[in-house]
């Protein structure tokens, strides 16, 4: 959560849900270079590390990594 932020967030999964829904929308109106993709999925495993969610009870998109079981988008 941010202690110190406007956003505070109770659901964590919820909230990512909508990181997610937002940058799809975005994805799906505008032609995005590689590096942005890039940035967008950095950003994804960075947020999901960050809400401390659980891949078993939310699977997200993102590179797999030795601690958790991610699939490519």
């Amino acid at each position: 959560m941010h202690v110190q932020s406007v956003t505070k967030v109770g659901n964590q999964a919820r909230h990512f849900a909508e990181i997610l829904q937002v940058q799809e929308y975005i994805r799906s109106r505008h032609l995005l270079s590689a590096d942005t993709t890039h940035k967008i999925q950095a950003m994804r495993t960075f947020t999901f590390d960050y809400l401390k969610l659980d891949t078993t009870a939310f699977p997200v998109c993102g590179p797999p990594s030795s601690t958790a079981n991610r699939v490519s988008c």
